[in-house]
């Protein structure tokens, strides 16, 4: 047979044509055989038909013969039931015969087409039909089954006439009924050979299309029985009778595919056909029997027993059918019973009795319960699997009993001093349990006791537990707070300003050892929420305000909740008040009423301890003074009450601070919206978004500025004044330097020390009351973390309060909890006088007293309550500085610029730290007062020595003489020193003798000194006639410290050097000198030194050498290496011999800085201020450290007059901590 629907058909039909002749004899693909309906017949061997089902399909096309009998198959006898034949009769209708039982089909064949026909046989129903082109064209139930024998025949009748005109192809005869299906799907498909049931199967694809095929007269049976026709009469050449080409019978490529492989499955009940293999598809076809035309679908629920199955093709064929044993496994449902759980039990918490369970909420259907899935009452169905199978369901019926609430403790936190008698804990509930963490561990129904022997925090737990079920635990921390003493040796009754104190710390190794500050969290975590529970079970979201009321409760605004969250004592967290617009502030008074900030509502609200909520004003954002709800506010964010009642308002978006008096009527406190003066009256001083605020018993109100990032100060006479900040960024130090970045919480304890929620650096900052502004937690980083206090995570820290124990409660915007920092080791009972620090870990007092104090008492006390106290009563003296008459010694801790003198009246010497090495810590100063007149110094001479590298050590030195020391010079020696305040040729003669190291029988002699001489000439602008004091004040630079004496030149000067100065030029330093009377004089070397103590000249002038005054400059263009420069000049003589000059500091600030000139200033000085120091103050202070003025520095040039001061030495203190010493003549 040959396709004829093929794309390439013409060319496979014409290689088929050109097939060489000594291959005709093998089978041709696409041929069919020609009967010429004269004698042409294919004799064959017998089927056997008796009383079977069969099936005879063929391909034929009639070229003649119309209107008499054509067999194309017969078998038997002319019997009835012995026959079995297909044929047309004379009416061209094809008949299926068992002769005299037949079934004639319903439509003649009379075109010269091909057509398929095809004569189905069931032996049991006996039921013959006739498909023509694969539709049912008629059926009938035969008499009886046909028992046909002998010979078989196509294209005659007994192989003696009523022969077949025209051409046959593709001859099938099966041993079964193929159904209607299997006919319509594989008539138009070549067979394998092996289908099953395929009794016969001639393809007639041999020979040669109307070639000479003489010798071919064999047709091939291509089924497994191989039972050969013989060609009977053919021709075997030409057209008429003989094998021919191009047989339309079957589509190209639809040759039927192989049968599938299969083999015996095992199923679980309820299986479908879909979990067979191969899986269902549109080439995969399953069937009930091998002869059952029906596919079965998907979804059949199989049984055990036999599936067949066949391949289909995309075009229709289909294969012969495998067989595949299919087995059932039934698995029986688990055992189940009625349970019962405590509430939070889950899936897996569930039990029965089988292998492999699956849990699920429906009888039926539905997915697997994942194990986690929280249990309620209602049945749950289970199911067990085996070998791969799962069973049926089975109920049982869940009852989920609830939890009990937390036990009550007796009390949320407990403390005791270390080694003092405890007591068992204790809580309210029902069958107690105890743990030592968290979660899991070992549970004890024995409350614990725990132990006081070591300092620390520890936490157990407890809960309750009712009807077989346990509820969620509480915490109850106990604190041991360390004990210590507290012990101050030999504390003066009197200090004096100016001078450092001396080492004044507690004794014993007590207040060395006390614990660090710690940050803990007292309620909620990190994760937002609303809930009720005890400490960190609680959830809030967004909390930013915090009090404490009278009996240690904490209250906190949880903004983004709109509530009032209450956190007694004991850590439990309950809700006060509700349906809030984002409460920002809180305050509360004696009496417990809390005031809340309303942000997003504009107004202010009270809150009764029974929670009863009213109005007390505002309501409309805007801006408006009035009663009440006539008032406006805009975005008010914080609150504070003073004890009467009236409360203070932080109008963020308006930019001030309102009143509101108990009756309603607000008023503008201070903030005038527009503006900006650091320290003006408070009604035109403007604040940038005020968000905190804190009021102290005095009535001093602190206000936090997140958009200025600074802290402003309210005096009770409404001055106000910038405290700290100024400019976002992170720096402790002072408060004039220090930086903060959007602080928004504040509160002030008892010592006057302001603390501050820096919420963008996530830190918590002290700001001391003498100006020192610190970091007490946090480190910078986020999320929250516990652990000691500068370990410690804060995570936007908002408000701020002191509870009961002096613990520093705040609360955490976006970390979602309530926290602490313990209180500090060591609290102190009032502020120490202006100058003074104290060290709250350590009890130190340090410091530089600056303003005269009364006698008052200082009690030292350990912060938690245990150990002892100790009071320190004294006084800040002033100074009346009167020299010392005898010799004198005192050792002092040099930090600043510290003047030495004994009982605030004997004035010995005063030291500066400054220079590249600057003296630093203590230091010890003597004067030696000759009775006699030494030969060639003063009769007054020092030893200065610091503890801490002596030698190298520097600073700036101040020796004081009287005039009578200078007389008694003047009378035995001829070269004079100054008889008195204008007599400039005794001040030029004037040196100092510095001879190194210590005196070795502390007499301070000269003679006693072991170390190297050098001659130092102050700068006549640097010796002072004090005259309130009536003492001349020698000033000078030194490097390396020794015995000090005080002398004139052996010889007359060759110059006056009247001033020698370096100040910063561009990117460079200029220095400039002066002189007069020049004699014998060669030239001027400048030396600069970068802060190392090596210098090096980089400049040589030559001197003018004549009288008059001469000014002397050089340009120093070489670049910067260190911050701070040092100059000297070296004056050289024709003989060559030189002197140098008082050293002079240049400081070049990063990011700003500060110039001063002159530095001998008879009228006015004149200040260059940059950077950071723009904005700040510059204090003037005399020797002794008294502050005579503050002077406020704007951009650019300030000019202060100076003209009033007194002759004499001075100093200028900025806020970078940089001094400029300057001069008044």
């Amino acid at each position: 047979m040959r396709p004829i629907l093929h794309a390439c058909g013409t060319l496979l039909l014409a290689l088929l044509f050109v097939v060489p002749a000594s291959l005709t004899a093998h089978a041709q693909a696409g041929n069919q055989l020609r009967f010429d309906g004269i004698n042409d017949r294919v004799t064959m061997p017998a089927f056997d038909f008796a009383n079977q089902s069969f099936t005879i399909e063929f391909w034929a096309r009639r070229q003649g013969g119309f209107g008499a009998y054509q067999y194309v198959f017969s078998q038997g006898s002319s019997t009835a039931g012995e026959f079995a034949g297909v044929l047309f009769r004379l009416n061209n209708v094809l008949s299926f015969s068992f002769w005299s039982d037949d079934l004639d089909a319903t439509t003649a064949v009379t075109d010269i087409n091909w057509h398929h026909y095809a004569c189905t046989y069931n032996n049991t129903t006996r039921l013959q039909a006739i498909y023509i082109d694969g539709v049912l064209n008629a059926s009938r139930t035969a008499t009886a089954n046909t028992t046909a024998v002998g010979t078989a025949y196509l294209g005659s009748v007994g192989g003696t006439g009523q022969y077949f005109v025209g051409m046959m192809d593709e001859f099938r005869v099966w041993n079964y009924d193929l159904g209607a299906a299997v006919i319509a799907q594989r008539k138009n498909c070549e067979l394998s050979g092996s289908e099953p049931g395929l009794v016969r199967y001639y393809r007639f694809n041999q020979g040669t299309g109307a070639g000479v095929n003489t010798g071919l007269t064999t047709l091939t049976d291509a089924s497994p029985t191989a039972a050969n026709g013989t060609l009977v009469n053919f021709a075997l050449s030409g057209s008429s009778s003989n094998w021919l080409s191009a047989s339309p019978a079957v589509i190209s490529g639809t040759t039927a595919p192989a049968a599938p492989t299969v083999a015996a499955q095992g199923k679980c009940t309820g299986s479908t056909l879909a979990s067979l293999s191969p899986a269902p598809a549109s080439t995969t076809l399953w069937f009930a029997s091998q002869t059952s035309t029906a596919v079965l679908p998907s979804n059949t629920v199989l049984s055990s027993g036999s599936y067949f199955v066949a391949a289909a093709t995309t075009s229709g064929c289909r294969s012969s059918r495998s067989e595949a044993a299919v087995t059932i496994v039934t698995v029986a449902a688990p055992s189940t019973s009625a349970q019962a759980f405590c509430a939070a039990a889950t899936v897996n918490d569930l039990v029965a009795d089988g292998a492999s369970i699956k849990w699920y909420n429906t009888p039926t259907g539905g997915s697997a319960l994942p194990l986690s899935t929280n249990l309620s009452t209602r049945s749950y169905y289970a199911s067990q699997t085996e070998n791969g199978c799962e069973s049926g369901r089975a109920a049982s019926s869940v009852t989920v009993k609830p939890l009990p609430a937390a036990p009550t403790p007796a009390a949320g936190s407990i403390s005791y001093c270390q080694n003092s008698p405890t007591e068992a804990l204790a809580a309210t509930g029902n069958n107690l349990l105890w743990y030592t963490q968290a979660s899991g561990g070992t549970a004890s129904a024995t409350a614990p006791t725990p132990s006081s022997a070591d300092p620390g925090i520890s936490t157990w737990w407890v809960s309750q537990t009712v009807a077989g079920c346990e509820g969620p635990m509480a915490p109850i921390a106990v604190e041991v707070k360390a004990v210590f003493p507290i012990t101050y040796s030999d504390v003066p009754s009197s200090f004096c300003i100016g001078s450092a104190l001396p080492a004044l710390a507690p004794s014993g190794p007590g207040p060395s050892s006390a614990p660090a500050r710690m940050v803990t969290t007292l309620a909620g975590a990190p994760a937002s929420g609303l809930v009720d529970a005890i400490g960190i079970a609680a959830r809030f979201n967004g909390p930013t305000a915090i009090v404490c009321d009278t009996a240690g409760n904490l209250y906190v605004a949880d903004s983004k909740n709109g509530r009032i969250r209450r956190l007694a004592r004991n850590g439990v967290v309950t809700t006060l008040a509700s349906g809030l617009s984002t409460p920002t502030g809180l305050a509360i008074d004696a009496g417990g009423n809390l005031y809340v900030a309303e942000q997003a509502a504009h107004r202010i609200r009270t809150v009764t301890p029974q929670g009863v909520v009213t109005i007390l004003a505002g309501g409309t954002q805007g801006f408006s003074n009035g009663v009440g709800t006539s008032a406006s506010f805009n975005n008010p964010t914080a609150l504070a009450v003073d004890e009467s009642g009236n409360v203070y308002v932080a109008d963020r978006n308006n930019h001030c601070i309102r009143k509101i008096t108990p009756g309603g009527v607000v008023t503008t406190f201070a903030g005038a919206r527009t503006g900006f003066p650091a320290n003006e009256p408070s009604i035109v001083t403007q604040f940038t978004s005020p968000v905190a605020i804190a009021r102290t018993p005095s009535g001093i109100i602190y206000v936090a500025e997140m958009g200025g990032s600074r802290i402003r100060k309210i005096t009770q006479d409404s001055t106000v004044s910038v405290l700290a900040g100024g400019s976002a960024g992170f720096s402790d130090g002072a408060a004039a330097t220090a930086s903060f970045f959007h602080p928004s919480g504040i509160a002030v304890d008892e010592a006057g020390n302001v603390y501050i929620g820096d919420r963008g650096n996530n830190r918590i900052r002290k700001i001391s009351s003498n100006g020192v502004v610190s970091t007490i937690a946090g480190t910078g980083s986020t999320p929250s973390a516990d652990g000691a206090a500068l370990s410690a995570n804060v995570q936007t820290p908002m408000g701020l309060v002191f509870d009961r124990e002096g613990n520093l409660c705040f609360v955490e915007e976006d970390g979602n909890q309530v926290r602490k920092v313990s209180a500090a080791a060591l609290s102190l009972s009032r502020p120490l006088p202006a100058g003074l620090t104290f060290n709250e870990s350590t009890g130190a007092i340090t410091g530089l007293p600056t303003v005269a104090t009364p006698s008052a008492s200082y009690i030292v006390a350990n912060a938690n309550g245990c150990g002892g106290t100790a009071t320190l009563t004294f006084e800040i003296a002033p100074a009346s500085m009167s020299l010392a008459a005898l010799n004198t010694a005192q050792t002092l801790n040099v930090s600043g610029s510290t003047t030495y003198n004994t009982n605030c009246a004997l004035l010995i010497t005063s030291v500066a730290p400054t220079g590249s090495h600057p003296v630093s810590g203590n230091t010890a100063a003597r004067v030696w007062i000759e009775p006699a007149q030494p030969e060639g110094y003063v009769r007054r001479h020092y030893e200065i020595t610091p503890a801490t590298d002596p030698e190298s050590a520097s600073g700036t030195v101040t020796l004081y003489f009287s005039q009578a020391d200078f007389d008694a010079f003047n009378a035995t020696n001829v070269r004079k020193l100054p008889a008195g305040p204008q007599d400039s040729a005794g001040i030029a003669n004037l040196r100092i003798e510095k001879r190194s190291g210590t005196s070795n029988d502390g007499s301070g002699l000269p003679g006693t000194y072991n170390g190297g001489i050098i001659n130092i000439d102050p700068s006549d602008a640097h010796i002072i006639w004090n005259a309130t004091g009536a003492r001349w004040e020698v000033t000078f630079d030194v490097e390396g410290f020794s015995g000090f004496f005080a002398k004139t030149q052996s010889a007359p000067l060759p110059l006056t050097l009247l001033s020698f100065e370096g100040r910063v030029a561009g990117n460079g330093v200029g220095v400039s000198w002066t002189t007069t009377d020049e004699r014998a004089l060669s030239h001027f070397v400048v030396e600069r030194s970068n802060g190392d103590r090596r210098f090096e000249a980089i400049g040589t002038v030559a001197a003018q050498n004549s009288a008059g005054m001469h000014r002397y400059q050089l340009l120093d263009a070489a670049p910067w290496v260190s911050p701070v420069r040092l100059y000297r000049l070296r004056s050289a003589d024709l003989d060559g011999s030189f002197r140098y000059s008082a050293m002079v500091h240049v400081r070049r600030s990063a990011g700003g800085g500060v110039q001063v000139y002159p530095t001998l200033v008879r009228h006015s000085v004149t200040i260059l201020a940059a950077g950071a120091l723009v904005n700040t103050e510059a204090s003037l202070c005399d020797l002794s450290g008294r502050e005579l003025r503050r002077i406020p520095l704007r951009s650019g040039t300030t000019v202060s007059d100076l003209s009033a001061l007194a002759a004499g030495c001075y100093l200028l203190r900025f806020a970078d901590g940089s001094v400029e010493r300057i001069v008044r003549p």
